[in-house]
């Protein structure tokens, strides 16, 4: 009787073992404070469970990270990774004044991951001050040479918790909005308003008059090189002789071959020039699916792959649409989404 019970609980035993869901699910690690470790193991445990990770900050401020955020982050580290939520307005608080900045990181061993595909939930606190307009209240990625673009956000008034998903982390400012729109031809309504605000309030386009942006006009070669001359901030592209030391900064970049600077731009040839300034990252888009991805030159394949993987081209009915020209408010669109992705 001894021997049978003895085996009957043996048995059980490994059963139970082979029961990983039901009795491991109580300890996975699925909520730290900001700066603490999460193990790899960890991230597995929790990519395979289907879970989220959460990361408290002070006063209130919280991440959460999605699964398939976790499958990205969990590929760039060997060990852990440990993730932080930091109040930094006080190093801004002359080039930014009356707005708060916050860094948000993920560091793998040491290094840093920026770009993690799947989402993360952002909420952070923000009370207007006296005066301001809660509906106002707004939030921009920041930077490190100092662009700001603004992303969609929920804001609670009664809580005064803002809301938001991001794909990448690094510096978040959170303010009020005093965007005054200058351009008589930009409606609230216009698809392409939020890009040419964005490109307008980071002075990287300038209206073909002041009170005109022209949004259906052609975009020129020369325009391109001399918007990205000011994303890249190195040179003063404003005023007499812009065009030509755009072009001259291009070339020396090894963005462009300097070419036919008043001819019309495409969109593969934008979305070349762009994944060479980026550092022509690999990528790994199948561009089969839209229907005249045969139109795509040789050249530009990588490119477009790239741009197409990243969000920054997009599609129309199916189309890429590779060789037609791209007008203002396309290329304020492009770039506002260039920006999001590829700068840091």
């Amino acid at each position: 009787m001894k021997k049978r019970i003895f085996h009957l609980l043996l048995a059980l035993c490994m059963a139970l073992s082979l029961m990983p869901n039901a009795a491991s699910a109580e300890n996975l690690l699925d909520e730290v404070s900001s700066g603490e470790s999460v193990t790899k193991a960890d991230i597995d445990r929790l990519v395979v469970s289907g879970k989220s990770l959460k990361i408290n900050g002070g006063d209130g401020a919280k991440l959460v990270f999605d699964t398939e955020a976790l499958k990205e982050i969990a590929k760039q580290t060997s060990e852990y990774i440990k993730v932080a939520i930091e109040d930094v307005t006080a190093e801004y608080q002359h080039s930014r004044a009356g707005k708060k900045v916050f860094f948000l990181a993920v560091f793998a061993e040491d290094k840093t991951v920026y770009n993690f595909k799947g989402k993360a939930a952002v909420t952070l606190p923000y009370e207007p001050n006296e005066g301001e307009n809660a509906e106002n209240v707004t939030v921009w990625y920041l930077t490190n040479s100092g662009i700001a673009i603004e992303i969609p956000i929920e804001y609670d008034a009664e809580t005064n918790f803002i809301t938001f998903e991001v794909t990448h982390f690094l510096l978040y400012m959170v303010g009020i909005d005093g965007y005054i729109n200058p351009f008589e031809d930009v409606g609230e309504n216009d698809w392409y308003y939020m890009d040419v605000k964005a490109v307008k309030q980071n002075n990287l386009f300038v209206g073909t008059d002041l009170t005109t942006f022209s949004p259906d006009s052609t975009m020129t070669r020369e325009m391109l090189w001399t918007v990205l001359g000011r994303v890249d901030g190195s040179q003063k592209l404003y005023g007499e002789g812009a065009f030509e030391s755009a072009r001259e900064w291009a070339m020396g970049a090894g963005i462009t071959d300097g070419k036919s600077p008043k001819g019309y731009i495409t969109r593969e040839q934008i979305a070349t020039m762009l994944w060479r300034y980026a550092g022509k990252p690999d990528a790994g888009c199948n561009l089969s699916r839209f229907s005249d991805a045969v139109n795509i030159s040789d050249y530009a394949r990588d490119a477009m792959a790239w741009a197409v993987e990243n969000g920054i081209i997009l599609g129309y009915d199916g189309a890429l649409m590779p060789k037609d020209s791209a007008t203002r408010a396309e290329a304020a669109a492009i770039m506002r989404r260039f920006i999001e992705v590829a700068i840091k």
